[in-house]
């Protein structure tokens, strides 16, 4: 292993500790409130937890399907299924 990739890895492990962190601490779903269109707010509104941070992590804070798996502790397939999952389900209010 290269010297930089211990770096990087150590990045990566305090941008995941800080978001595990906000997860404890605060409400991470307030671009919730934000979302202007009544349909898609109620539909977001409406997810579990789980599924709420699967999206918060992915489009709020721009992780990788890996990055939200290690966060998560789920496995990377396991991300893709949900993800999929709640995008169906989000198109749903829109029919």
């Amino acid at each position: 292993m290269r010297p930089e990739d211990k770096e990087d890895d150590y990045i990566e492990d305090k941008e995941n500790e800080e978001i595990e962190d906000a997860l404890a601490k605060r409400n991470l779903f307030g671009w919730i409130d934000q979302i202007e269109n009544p349909q898609l707010h109620k539909a977001v509104s409406n997810l579990s937890t789980e599924k709420k941070t699967l999206l918060t992590l992915r489009y709020q804070y721009q992780k990788t399907q890996q990055e939200v798996s290690r966060i998560m502790h789920i496995g990377q397939q396991a991300v893709s299924k949900s993800e999929r999952g709640i995008l169906k389900e989000i198109k749903k209010f829109f029919k």
